[in-house]
């Protein structure tokens, strides 16, 4: 997946799923669902959590950033059809929804 260096969401998301995997508490006001989900998803997959988030547009080199990539990118295309049925659901037609 391009680019194969770090951007916005990674470099923030990054450091809370390595604190999850390494069990250091990283203190944030948000609330931790999204994260939560990109931890599940690397989780399932290769990732390692060895890679520092020092800064944007830092190069991954050998690690598994599509890991971190694919739940925004399938939750993303979920949006779509999730607002055209919550829209039916409301009763907008077809052009509104």
């Amino acid at each position: 997946a391009e680019p194969r260096v770090v951007v916005f969401d990674e470099f923030h998301f990054g450091k809370f799923v390595n604190g999850y995997f390494t069990g250091e508490y990283i203190f944030d006001i948000h609330p931790p669902l999204g994260k939560l989900l990109v931890y599940s998803f690397a989780r399932l997959t290769s990732y390692s959590p060895s890679f520092d988030f020092v800064t944007l547009g830092q190069p991954y080199g050998l690690t598994n950033h599509v890991a971190l990539r694919i739940p925004a990118a399938f939750f993303g295309t979920l949006a779509v059809p999730a607002s055209y049925a919550a829209s039916r659901a409301l009763y907008l037609n077809r052009v509104a929804a």
